[in-house]
This record gives C-alpha cells, sequence and structure tokens, in this order.
C-alpha cells in the first residue's frame, strides 16, 4: 500500500505532532553525521557526567520556559551519570523529547563541539573546567555560569558569554544567545586560549 503523505499524517497525528516529528528526525540525522545540517534549529551541546553539579535539570527548566515562548532549539548532552534516569523523566514530564537528546558516551566529542551554534555550561560549580577549553580551540562559541575558572578562560562578549549562575541568568543569557546569531559569530574567537594552553605562555608571564 502506498504510504501516508505528510498532509495525511497530519490528519491523524495533527499538524503540532508531526511537526515535532520532522524536527525530530533532521536533528538526528544531522547529529549522527556529525553536522548541524539545518538552518531552523539552534543546536547547542554539553559535554559531562550527568551529576548534580552539572545542573543539568535546571537547565531544564530554561528550556521549558523558552520552548513555552515559541524559541527552537536542540540540546545535546554527551556523556552518563548518576542523574541519567531522573532527567530523562524530566525531559519526558516538560515534553522536551523531540529537542533534547541523551547521546551517552562518545570516543570522539570534537566533531560535535566543531558543528555547533552554542557549547553550553550550566555547572553550579567547578574547579577548572577543561571542556571549555576545548570547546574555545574548536571556535565553539560558549555560554558558560560564572563558575570557578570560567573568567581565566573567557572574556565575557568577546570570547564567551558568562551569565549569572541562576536558573533566570541563564534563561536571560540564552534568550540573547538563540535571537543573536550575529552575538554567536563573534563569540567564535578563540582569543587567549594559547595562553591557557601552552606552558611557555603560562611562564613567560610569570
Amino acid at each position: 500500500y502506498a504510504p501516508l503523505s505528510v498532509y495525511g499524517k497530519s490528519k491523524l497525528l495533527g499538524e503540532k505532532a508531526v511537526s515535532k516529528l520532522q524536527k525530530y528526525f533532521i536533528v538526528r540525522i544531522a547529529w549522527v553525521f556529525g553536522q548541524n545540517g539545518n538552518n531552523f534549529v539552534k543546536t547547542m551541546l554539553s559535554v559531562g557526567r550527568m551529576t548534580e553539579q552539572k545542573k543539568y535539570s535546571r537547565f531544564l527548566d530554561v528550556l521549558a520556559r523558552l520552548r513555552g515562548e515559541g524559541y527552537d532549539f536542540a540540546w545535546h548532552i554527551l556523556g552518563i551519570g548518576a542523574e541519567y534516569d531522573s532527567i530523562s523523566r524530566k525531559i519526558e514530564e516538560l515534553d522536551l523529547g523531540d529537542c533534547v537528546f541523551l547521546d551517552g558516551v562518545t570516543e570522539n566529542p570534537y566533531k560535535h563541539m566543531k558543528n555547533c551554534d552554542l557549547f553550553v555550561l550550566p555547572s553550579g560549580w567547578e574547579g577548572f573546567p577543561t571542556v571549555t577549553v576545548e570547546a574555545k580551540i574548536l571556535g565553539c562559541p560558549v555560554l558558560a555560569t560564572d563558575v570557578s575558572g570560567i573568567r581565566e578562560q573567557l572574556i565575557h562578549g568577546e570570547t564567551g558569554w558568562i551569565v549569572e549562575n541562576s536558573e533566570d541568568g541563564i534563561y536571560e543569557g540564552l534568550k540573547q544567545m538563540l535571537e543573536n546569531p550575529a552575538l554567536r559569530e563573534r563569540l567564535r574567537s578563540n582569543a587567549g586560549m594559547d595562553q591557557i594552553c601552552s606552558n611557555d605562555e603560562k611562564y613567560r608571564k610569570v
């Protein structure tokens, strides 16, 4: 028998459901090939263990607020951890299953870093987060909470976007990122990374 057309499916599932399915498959196919293969969804990435420290649950609350206001995005998490089950449940409760993806562990996260629209560090606390250094070396725009080590890595408004370590702070900062592609592009600058990564550069300052 002939497969249902998109129009036919829309009658059975409803226009909104079909739109969510189409978006889901576009995002997933692009992700598999390590590309940001679409223009209408802003692809965000976080890399790290699913623990209380990373505050992924808080970030889901931010995404739910923005989704309710009509913003379109996809957020991928690379990593596993103790909060995997609770985060999975919360994604379902907030109806974010078509735009939040728990992608587990990969040997090569860098191809995804390189192609994302925004790298996000929503942590509640850190020591010196190396994952943001890696993201900047690859030229990713980075949004990060104001945790320990971040101001040594990023210059706010020039090489990254540092936000208050709160739900409202993240919400306001992410809203700016989603609305302003020119700002995201400007934040791809990795100026100063040589001083962080090179011991020669560090010791020259002493």
